[in-house]
């Protein structure tokens, strides 16, 4: 071998590449550098991003406590209008996924997330001056607008950070935000109807008063607070930096350029079993919890328990195995498997 071949494959190797020209897997040396730089990540970015979630889940279902705090007799609403108003949600909110998640990718999911952000939060802050049917329809159809893009653009947020194998627990605990949510909502609203009659409004009102409210506040502040690639992440050293762009490309999630639409890709993709086996565990998981987020305060109101204690009652006692079953931790014994193979199933690719 000449002194000039070897030289260049010493270079190859230095820059993050095999000699054949393709990115190398991290040494043990990096692999703890990328450990120590996924921490920081864990801690200040993931975070982030599942207390956005948390609120989105949160300001999306308060109104079944806020059905059992009175909102459906105060407005005159027969079950039927309560369950077009609540279908009516989702309407917006599958129209308004894919658009508005292209557009959170052409501005920047560290802008583009916390605007939605503080849009369903006045959207949310004055579902509390409705009047009538009508006003709870339209309140309703443009909170799912504004939420719709939150868990698409949350998980391709993610996968600019996180390479595939440490994905998934990733992912799981920022879906456990639905859990913490669920836990949290009824013990909120049995403290917030206590202020019924406070400035001539009903309790149920106040629910979304508070709660958008403080998803406004919270909004905002996440504008400072995401970075927008993993360049500009303020507290990740430069050395941190470069092993997570070394760890991307090694699983081919690093692109020079943004990927362009493509509606051939799209079909493809709807071609893809997996998409269909999906679809098949995500429709019934989704029907089941979204009928407890709305339904079960009226149930429990069913059974004897009335005002106050019905939401607390729900929330703090009946819901708390179903939350640790969806907690973090459980999430991480299902989710470690799936991320020491790199595949979440037998028909993953």
């Amino acid at each position: 071998m000449s002194k000039t071949h070897e030289k260049d494959t010493l270079d190859d190797a230095s820059s993050g590449e095999n000699v054949h020209g393709g990115p190398r897997e991290l040494t043990a040396a990096e692999e703890k550098i990328l450990s120590s730089a996924y921490l920081k990540l864990d801690l200040f970015f993931l975070s982030t991003l599942t207390f956005i979630y948390w609120l989105n889940f949160l300001d999306r279902a308060n109104i079944g406590n806020a059905r059992a705090a009175g909102l459906q007799v105060d407005l005159g609403l027969s079950n039927t209008e309560y369950s077009i108003a609540l279908t009516v949600t989702y309407i917006s909110f599958l129209f308004a996924e894919w658009p508005s998640v292209m557009f959170c990718k052409k501005i920047g999911f560290n802008y583009g997330l916390p605007a939605l952000c503080v849009a369903w939060g006045l959207v949310c802050t004055f579902q509390g001056f409705v009047q009538n049917y009508g006003g709870l329809v339209a309140a309703r159809f443009f909170l799912g607008a504004c939420e719709g893009a939150i868990l698409p653009g949350s998980v391709a947020y993610l996968s600019e950070f996180y390479r595939r194998r440490s994905l998934g627990f990733r992912t799981a605990f920022f879906f456990s935000a639905i859990a913490l949510a669920g836990a949290f909502s009824g013990l909120l609203a049995a403290a917030i109807i206590n202020l019924d009659g406070r400035g001539g409004q009903e309790g149920w009102r106040w629910i979304f008063f508070i709660e958008g409210a403080f998803t406004v506040v919270c909004g905002i502040a996440f504008l400072f607070v995401l970075p927008k690639t993993v360049a500009s992440c303020k507290y990740l050293t430069a050395e941190q930096k470069e092993v997570v762009y070394k760890a991307l490309e090694y699983e081919g999630q690093r692109q020079e350029t943004d990927e362009q639409f493509s509606w051939a890709a799209a079909g493809d993709a709807l071609k893809s079993p997996q998409a269909w086996f999906m679809t098949l565990i995500f429709f019934p998981a989704g029907a089941t919890l979204f009928a407890i987020a709305y339904f079960a305060p009226t149930v429990v109101g069913g059974l004897g328990y009335t005002g106050t204690t019905s939401s607390s009652c729900l929330c703090h006692h009946m819901q708390v195995p179903s939350c640790a079953r969806s907690s973090p931790p459980m999430s991480r014994i299902e989710h470690d498997c799936a991320d020491h193979l790199s595949s979440s199933g037998p028909l993953s690719p």
